[in-house]
């Protein structure tokens, strides 16, 4: 690799690792190699997760498979566990009143009946049995809100997936940026490349995927083309541009499944296995000399 290519690759290791998770790389203005990074094939998701909260008790490790609802760790939550009993003990008292309010109610029908109350008393039993109902629906709602909060503190996986980032560890202060990443299990590459560098590139073609982060072993691997954005017709604002103002093209490669265990993030180069293949073999140099 030329050292303008060297210069360029650590250049986007340090920017991916300090930008937001499967953002879009800036590529700068190498207009000859095919940069990406990897990631879920059909992309991950975040799960949100209440920052500066303590963790009290973790039930998955990173990579592992979940399945969505499934109850990945729980968050303290003393104070609002405590909130929500005070309104459960003020709806069971308001609960007792109503039932109270209903048993005067039914007697006073009852007498009035045999013509030994008048029928204003009847009524305004009525209108306190009502009042009872009413302060009890109030207590209910109130009850329903607390507990449905106490839910935030209960982390579940949001759709079946692998966990490629669980940051959360028991007696640990939640962190902000990105504590959990489910995506599909299988891998893929999304690559940026100047339009020109894909016109020779077809649906399904095979190629080679080079790691080009200096903190792992480098190594190659092979994918191919799963999609490629269309050229004048997909106009992703994301998508870095060249020198002369050219959207990048977007391609989705799919990697094997024997590379799922690379780790999501880490900045790739890629190339046509055709231009390897079509590279003069040291036999064919000797034969024509």
């Amino acid at each position: 690799m030329q050292k303008k290519d060297i210069t360029m690759t650590s250049r986007l290791s340090s920017i991916l690792a300090a930008s937001t998770l499967l953002a879009a790389p800036l590529i700068g203005h190498d207009e000859h190699t095919i940069y990406g990074f990897v990631e879920p094939l059909h992309g991950a998701q975040r799960v949100e997760v209440k920052a500066g909260r303590r963790v009290t008790e973790t039930y998955v490790k990173e990579g592992e498979p979940v399945k969505a609802g499934q109850l990945l760790a729980k968050l303290d939550c003393q104070e609002e566990t405590l909130e929500c009993n005070i309104i459960k003990a003020k709806a069971d008292v308001v609960r007792v009143g109503l039932e109270n309010a209903e048993d005067t109610l039914r007697r006073q029908e009852e007498l009035f009946a045999k013509d030994v109350i008048s029928e204003h008393e009847v009524t305004q039993s009525r209108l306190n049995r009502d009042a009872a109902a009413a302060r009890f629906e109030v207590c209910k709602r109130e009850l329903e809100l607390a507990e449905y909060k106490l839910r935030d503190f209960d982390v579940s996986a949001p759709k079946d997936g692998k966990l490629y980032r669980f940051a959360l560890k028991v007696n640990a202060i939640v962190p902000e940026a990105d504590p959990i990443v489910i995506g599909a299990p299988q891998l893929g590459v999304r690559l940026w490349a100047n339009p020109m560098k894909c016109l020779g590139l077809c649906d399904a073609q095979d190629l080679h995927i080079h790691l080009a982060c200096a903190s792992h072993q480098a190594t190659s691997f092979k994918g191919h083309i799963l999609r490629r954005s269309l050229l004048l017709l997909d106009d992703n604002p994301a998508a870095p541009t060249t020198e002369k103002g050219e959207r990048f093209q977007e391609l989705v490669v799919a990697l094997e499944d024997s590379e799922a265990t690379l780790p999501i993030g880490v900045v790739v180069t890629a190339h046509p296995i055709e231009e390897v293949a079509s590279a003069p073999s040291l036999e064919s140099i000797e034969d024509n000399l």
